[in-house]
């Protein structure tokens, strides 16, 4: 969960369903070859790392491939990207501006 909430944070049009998509894969090819392939053995192709390491890299995987797709298939609705750190950040100095030149001038 938390790879998917860091790409809905950081990303205007997550493609959150193709990093669900690649995730749950690697997921399932993992959990099957795990412990030298005792559920499904691919010989050499079999997941090698320890068991609690499925989940890192399957947020890895989500994060990475989230990314990818939201740049390969860019949003043109301004009004998510609001929702994002970046529309935050872009909101916060925008109200910077805006009081900022809404200050009376200094008389002389």
């Amino acid at each position: 969960m938390a790879g998917l909430f860091l790409l809905a944070f950081f990303v205007p049009r997550a493609g959150a369903y193709i990093g669900i998509a690649a995730s749950l894969a690697f997921t399932a090819y993992a959990t099957l070859t795990v412990d030298g392939g005792k559920l499904w053995n691919l010989g050499r192709f079999n997941f090698p790392l320890h068991n609690y390491m499925i989940g890192v890299i399957g947020h890895i995987v989500l994060v990475g491939t989230g990314w990818a797709a939201a740049v390969a298939l860019p949003d043109r609705d301004a009004g998510r990207r609001r929702l994002t750190y970046w529309g935050f950040r872009g909101s916060e100095a925008t109200e910077r501006k805006v009081s900022a030149a809404s200050q009376p001038l200094p008389s002389k």
